[in-house]
């Protein structure tokens, strides 16, 4: 998870480092027309094969196991814990404190990061490590980041990396395809709010830009924030009442919440719902109840399990037209 504009209100508290990585990534990018492999620039050529690699972000780490190559994985950001298959591994800080000196103890040939630490990488390239940059702030980023670092681990992994993209995107546009004819209701994608409290009235919630307007539009909907002028908005509980959204989705979390196992969620969500319970007359979405909780990890992590999401948002929307089995 990367670096986002964001709206110059400040939340008076620490935001999740989770959701606050997923707020920073998430910019620009579309998903019409990609396609597995497709670049801005010219072809890439064959790049050496990485065998101990350093992943900085959970998006990465979950990309690098999707290819079966977690063998290479050397060590991996502190917020990757919640990975059965990383969890014994050295950790090396987040993105706002990164532990170089261990990065550089451990001897890595290839240090993977996104777009949100391009500083880190131009300062690890200094000190002679090999460095690659993910831009996952699209859909479009996000396949491409899937098989750039398939490229990385060889050609089988390569081979495995377009097949893993290509998946991705089949599901993506079989979505599309269940939800483009239907209405479009209204969407309000909460990514930050206080927890556990039955009165709130800042939020922070997803505005203009393209990943955000892209996978509500995919799943059937409308970013009720779309013609923000901020990537991601302080709303007052006012303005959510203003805005009356048909659906919220919260995918409001903390680091307690991001490290419990998926059973543990369920049982939690029940809590977070009452949150909203205060607002049932002035909000439609609490009033028809329409707020539905996300805190299953592919909701903050824009890697190859980000279609879940989408999946997950359609299958809300649209009940309908929701696959069989």
């Amino acid at each position: 998870m990367s670096q986002l504009t964001v709206n110059r209100m400040v939340p008076t508290r620490d935001v999740c480092a989770v959701v606050l990585l997923l707020l920073l990534l998430i910019l620009t990018g579309a998903l019409s027309g990609c396609r597995p492999g497709a670049s801005e620039g010219p072809a890439e050529q064959t790049e050496p094969q990485a065998s101990r690699i350093i992943s900085t972000a959970p998006a990465i780490t979950e990309t690098v196991i999707a290819l079966g190559e977690e063998k290479r994985l050397i060590a991996v950001s502190q917020f990757c814990a919640y990975l059965d298959e990383v969890r014994q591994l050295p950790k090396v800080g987040g993105l706002y404190n990164p532990n170089i000196e261990e990065m550089i103890r451990l001897n890595p040939d290839l240090i993977i990061l996104d777009s949100g630490a391009v500083d880190l990488a131009a300062r690890l390239h200094t000190l002679g490590i090999e460095t690659l940059v993910m831009d996952t702030r699209s859909l479009q980023g996000i396949i491409n980041a899937i098989v750039n670092i398939g490229r990385h681990c060889g050609p089988d992994a390569e081979a495995r990396a377009k097949q893993v993209a290509e998946t991705l995107y089949e599901h993506l546009q079989q979505v599309r395809a269940r939800t483009s004819q239907g209405e479009k209701p209204s969407v309000l994608l909460v990514l930050d709010r206080p927890l556990h409290a039955r009165t709130f009235s800042s939020f922070y919630a997803a505005g203009n830009n393209p990943l955000f307007n892209e996978i509500i539009e995919i799943a059937g909907g409308r970013n009720v924030l779309g013609e923000s002028p901020f990537a991601v908005s302080g709303l007052s509980l006012e303005s959510v009442i203003d805005l009356d959204p048909d659906y919220i989705f919260d995918l409001t979390t903390n680091d307690s919440i991001s490290q419990m196992s998926q059973e543990e969620q369920e049982k939690l969500k029940p809590e977070l719902l009452a949150d909203w319970e205060n607002f049932r007359e002035q909000v439609r979405a609490v009033r028809s109840g329409h707020v539905y909780p996300l805190l299953e990890h592919y909701a903050t992590v824009p890697g190859p399990n980000i279609n879940l999401l989408v999946e997950a948002m359609a299958q809300v929307l649209h009940p309908e037209n929701s696959p069989t089995e």
